[in-house]
C-alpha cells in the first residue's frame, strides 16, 4: 500500500473522529441546556383558606398542573387575605401582583358588574361549555385583563332561607328580618323582608336572641355551624349557587406556551366536574343531617314555589341591569339556565 493511500485513510479517520466528537458534544450540550431550563412559575391566591369547600379545589388544581406538565409549569400558592384584602384581590390579579385567584364573582362586581349574575343560573359549571356560557365568560373577562378559567359550584349547594318560625306562602316573608349578605337581601326585600349583615360566628347568637327571624346561607354552613339548633324550618328553593371562579391574569395567560395553556384548560375541566359532584354530595349529606336534627321543610304549592323563585331572582337580575346593558344581562341569564 502506498504512503499516499495510507495518508488519505488516516486523514479520513481523523475527520470522522472530529465530527463524531463534535456531534456527541453538541448533543451533550443540548441535553445540558434542556435539563437546565427553569420551569415557569406562577403565583396563586385564594379568597379564604384552602380548607374552605369552595377553595379546596385550588390545591388539587395546582398539584395536577405540576404533575401533568412534568414540572414545566409550577404554581406557588401564596395565601389568602393575608396577601391581599378580599375585595382588593381582583384588582391585584388583573394588575399582575399575582397570577391566579379563586374567588366568588360578587367580589369583583365593581370592575365587572355582569359577574354578579354568574351564580344565578340553574345549570352547573360543567354544563356551561355546551350552553355557550363558558366562552361568553372568557370574552367578558378579557375586557378587564382577566382570563376566566372555570367555576366551582353545584346548584344544589346554594343559598337557601332558614327560619325560626313556619310560613305558608312567600308573602309571609314581609316584615321578617334575616341575617344575610347584600345579594340575597335583594331577593328577601322583593317580598317585603329586610336584612342585616351578621358575621358567621355571630349568626347563632343573633338567632338565639331573636335579633333576626332567619338566615340566608348554604346547607353545609347551616349544619357545620349548628344553626339547626336555633332555626326550625328551611325553604328548599336555591336563590343562588355558592359559586367561586378560577381566574388568571390575561397577560400571564397569553405568555404561556400553547401546550401549557392546553394543560391548564384540560385540568380545569376535570376540576369543574369533580367539584360539582363533591359539592352536591356535601349538600345532600348536610340536608340529610339537618332533617335528622329536626329541621322541617317548607314546601309551597307548585305555582307559589315557581313565583317565589321568579320574583326573587328577578330582583337580583334587575339590580345588575342598573350597571349593565339589559341585552347583555338577558344573554347571560339565558346561557346559565335551561
Amino acid at each position: 500500500m502506498s504512503r499516499r493511500k495510507i495518508g488519505k485513510g488516516l486523514i479520513a479517520m481523523i475527520v470522522f473522529l472530529i465530527v463524531s466528537v463534535s456531534l456527541v458534544s453538541a448533543g451533550g450540550d443540548q441535553e445540558s441546556i434542556t435539563a437546565s431550563v427553569e420551569p415557569i412559575e406562577l403565583t396563586a391566591v385564594s379568597f379564604g383558606p384552602l380548607t374552605h369547600s369552595n377553595a379546596l379545589p385550588m390545591q388539587t388544581f395546582i398539584d395536577r398542573i405540576g404533575e401533568r406538565s412534568g414540572g414545566e409549569l409550577v404554581v406557588k400558592y401564596l395565601g389568602a387575605t393575608e396577601i391581599a384584602a378580599l375585595y382588593d384581590q381582583p384588582e391585584a390579579l388583573r394588575s399582575g401582583v399575582f397570577d391566579m385567584l379563586v374567588i366568588f364573582p360578587a367580589a369583583y362586581g365593581g370592575i365587572l358588574p355582569l359577574a354578579a349574575g354568574m351564580n344565578l343560573g340553574n345549570l352547573d359549571p360543567p354544563e356551561w361549555h355546551a350552553s355557550g356560557a363558558h366562552d361568553y365568560l372568557v370574552d367578558m373577562h378579557k375586557s378587564i385583563n382577566i382570563r376566566y378559567l372555570g367555576s366551582l359550584a353545584s346548584y344544589k349547594h346554594g343559598s337557601y332561607l332558614f327560619l325560626k318560625d313556619e310560613i305558608s306562602k312567600p308573602e309571609d316573608l314581609s316584615g321578617l328580618k334575616f341575617a344575610t349578605g347584600p345579594t340575597n337581601l335583594l331577593a328577601i326585600a322583593a317580598w317585603g323582608g329586610s336584612g342585616v349583615r351578621v358575621p358567621m360566628g355571630e349568626k347563632y347568637s343573633a338567632l338565639e336572641r331573636g335579633m333576626v327571624a332567619g338566615v340566608a346561607g348554604d346547607v353545609v354552613s347551616q349544619y357545620d355551624n349548628s344553626l339547626y339548633e336555633v332555626t326550625d324550618y328551611w325553604m328548599p328553593y336555591s336563590l343562588s349557587s355558592a359559586l367561586t371562579c378560577m381566574l388568571m391574569n390575561e397577560t400571564t395567560w397569553s405568555t404561556l406556551p400553547a401546550h401549557l395553556q392546553d394543560i391548564v384548560s384540560e385540568v380545569m375541566l376535570e376540576i369543574e366536574a369533580e367539584t360539582t359532584v363533591n359539592l352536591e354530595a356535601a349538600a345532600d349529606a348536610s340536608i340529610k343531617n339537618l332533617l335528622q336534627n329536626g329541621i322541617k321543610t317548607i314546601e309551597f304549592p307548585t305555582d307559589a314555589a315557581k313565583k317565589f323563585l321568579e320574583v326573587s331572582l328577578a330582583a337580583k337580575w334587575a339590580d345588575i341591569e342598573n350597571d349593565v346593558d339589559p341585552m347583555e344581562v338577558a344573554k347571560l341569564k339565558a346561557l346559565l339556565n335551561n
